[in-house]
C-alpha cells in the first residue's frame, strides 16, 4: 500500500516536470527559431541544434524515469530497464559535456568553480550530471547482472 502511494506520488511528479520540460523546451524553440531567422549565421545554428538536443535529453530521462517506475511494478530486472538506464546516462553524459563546453564558450559565473580558469571551469552541477550519468550506467550493469543471474536460476528449476 505504501509503496504504491510512492510509486504514484512519484509517478506524478516525473509526469507534471515532463509537461514543464516539454512546455518549456516548446517556448525556447520558437523563441530561439525567430531569434534565428532575424539573424542567421552557422554558428547560432549550430548552437541551436545543440541547445534542441540539450533540452530534449532532459525531457528523455524524464520520460525513461516514469517508464522504469511503471515497470517496477511487476519485476524491474528486465533489459527494457537496462536500456533505459544507459539511455539516461547517455543523454546526461551529453548534457554534462554541453555544460562544461558552454561553461567555457560563455565564461558564466559559477558559484563553485573545480579546475576552473579566468575563462570558465568545472560547475557543481556538471558534476552532479555526470555523477547521475555513472550512476545510470552503474545501475544498468547492475540490472544486466541481476538478470543473467535471474535467468541463469529459471534454467536450473
Amino acid at each position: 500500500m505504501r509503496s504504491d502511494f510512492i510509486r504514484n506520488a512519484l509517478s506524478t511528479f516525473l509526469f507534471l516536470i515532463s509537461i514543464l520540460l516539454g512546455g518549456l523546451t516548446i517556448i525556447l524553440l520558437i523563441r530561439k527559431i525567430f531569434e534565428l531567422a532575424s539573424d542567421y549565421s552557422f554558428l547560432k545554428l549550430v548552437e541551436f541544434t545543440f541547445l534542441v538536443v540539450y533540452t530534449c535529453n532532459f525531457f528523455i530521462v524524464t520520460v525513461k524515469l516514469i517508464l522504469l517506475l511503471e515497470s517496477s511494478g511487476s519485476t524491474p530486472f528486465i533489459f527494457d530497464n537496462v536500456k533505459r538506464l544507459k539511455t539516461m546516462g547517455y543523454c546526461l553524459l551529453f548534457n554534462s559535456i554541453y555544460d562544461c563546453v558552454m561553461d567555457f564558450r560563455l565564461n558564466l559565473d559559477a558559484n563553485i568553480r573545480i579546475f576552473g580558469t579566468e575563462n570558465g571551469g568545472i560547475s557543481g552541477p556538471m558534476i552532479v550530471c555526470l555523477l547521475a550519468a555513472l550512476m545510470c550506467f552503474v545501475m544498468a550493469e547492475i540490472f544486466d547482472k541481476a538478470i543473467k543471474i535471474k535467468e541463469e536460476q529459471d534454467l536450473t528449476i
